[in-house]
């Protein structure tokens, strides 16, 4: 209930604009507040602190975790615009409108990053699938080859759509290979390739982990790697502007412009779970370093979704729905 000014009456109790409560020492002993307006909100807790009844109004500063108009996250008000050339692909400004319009109904990209099944831990070399592993990994090959039998909307605005699956891959590591392998074999298809980018490693420092900082160095310029030759747009923009700049440069510009229009894309990658939360951390321009935040479960589902413009986004992490909860595991 708005009160006079910027104070508000939450529960019974006057709560002022700057985050102090104006309470009359019979309110309860805690507290908490809420006001929302789209994605905002702001929480505090105020204690009684042994005012006794009858005191009469008192003031008394709430425990907010943050400054009154922070939106309760430090330097959320200050806005990081999306880095529009993450990839090194966006078309120039300078390019012509005709280009531009072209490059849009260019094939967007879906990245599907499955985690590994189960392995087997008492294995002291490079641990093979278990039973269950192998299980898990057939099971998630069979929800993907639902995916190629009905159509999918991504949102409403978009035509929904048949998923072709246009390449499988995995790391090197052998339980990233044998999951690979099985779900290629249920898609009636093959693992195109095992690429040593996509093993498990430490991809940055990270709160809460304190590998060797040679491990480190090692293995955040391997997976770094492995996320800039997988996720960028279908099309390269800028370099269809400059070859079509040298073309009528040279009076050999085609009769008909170059159509860069097709259907959707989805690459399976069967790897691991360190190296997906950093993908997904990097392709979502997050900061990397929190990448230990999330976990996955073994075939955890990450969807990534590029679209023809550079624009990224996630349609699912480590989802798991595919599993009975009885085999659902984390290693």
């Amino acid at each position: 209930q708005k009160l006079e000014g910027h104070t508000y009456r939450v529960n019974g109790v006057a709560i002022s604009g700057d985050g102090s409560r104006l309470d009359s020492a019979s309110g309860g002993a805690l507290m908490g507040f809420a006001f929302c307006g789209g994605a905002h909100a702001v929480f505090a807790d105020a204690k009684k602190k042994g005012r006794d009844a009858g005191q009469g109004e008192t003031k008394e500063k709430a425990a907010f975790p943050y400054p009154p108009g922070c939106h309760c996250y430090p330097n959320l008000h200050k806005k990081k615009a999306w880095a529009a050339n993450w990839d090194g692909r966006a078309v120039p400004e300078e390019a012509s409108d005709d280009l531009k319009a072209r490059l849009k109904k260019a094939p967007v990209r879906h990245i599907i990053l499955i985690r590994h099944g189960q392995y087997d831990l008492t294995s002291k070399e490079d641990p093979p699938l278990t039973a269950l592993g192998r299980e898990q990994a057939k099971i998630v090959g069979e929800k993907i080859l639902t995916w190629t039998k009905e159509e999918l909307q991504v949102n409403p605005q978009a035509k929904p759509f048949k998923t072709t699956i246009t390449s499988v891959r995995s790391s090197t590591v052998k339980r990233a290979v044998e999951t690979g392998e099985i779900i290629a074999e249920v898609l009636g298809t093959k693992v195109e390739a095992q690429d040593p980018l996509l093993d498990e490693g430490v991809p940055c420092p990270t709160e809460g982990w304190d590998p060797l900082p040679s491990t480190t160095f090692q293995d955040s310029a391997r997976i770094e790697a492995g996320f800039r030759k997988y996720f960028h747009r279908s099309v390269d923009g800028f370099a269809a502007h400059h070859e079509e700049q040298r073309a009528a440069a040279k009076g050999k510009a085609p009769a008909e412009p170059k159509s860069f229009e097709g259907p959707p894309t989805c690459e399976i990658i069967a790897c691991h779970g360190n190296v997906i939360r950093y993908f997904l951390m990097r392709a979502l321009q997050l900061p990397p370093d929190a990448w230990l935040r999330f976990g996955t479960y073994n075939t955890g589902i990450t969807h990534i979704r590029i679209g023809a413009t550079g624009v990224v986004s996630c349609s699912g992490f480590g989802d798991v729905g595919h599993l009975r909860q009885s085999k659902v595991t984390y290693h």
